[in-house]
């Protein structure tokens, strides 16, 4: 009975902790650091403009480009 007892409290431990992975997870994906910078918007096509801006509501940076042939959204890059 002992041995079943023991069993069952290792098995809710490691339930616990398994539950807690997800958030731990989200947790670092929120909170990570910068891992890419830009460095340059500059363009060699006096036609094109590139801007670079950082959104905080999603946490991301983007470079804008004005003046790029339209490509449509299933076009396959290669």
């Amino acid at each position: 009975m002992a041995w079943a007892g023991a069993c069952c409290i290792v098995l809710a431990t490691a339930l616990y902790f398994a539950a807690d992975i997800p958030k731990t997870a989200q947790q670092a994906i929120e909170n990570r650091e910068y891992v890419a910078k830009v460095l340059s918007t500059q363009t060699d096509d006096p036609d094109i403009t590139a801007t670079a801006f950082h959104s905080k509501e999603n946490n991301a940076t983007v470079i804008w480009l004005d003046g790029l042939d339209y490509i449509p959204e299933d076009y396959k890059l290669k």
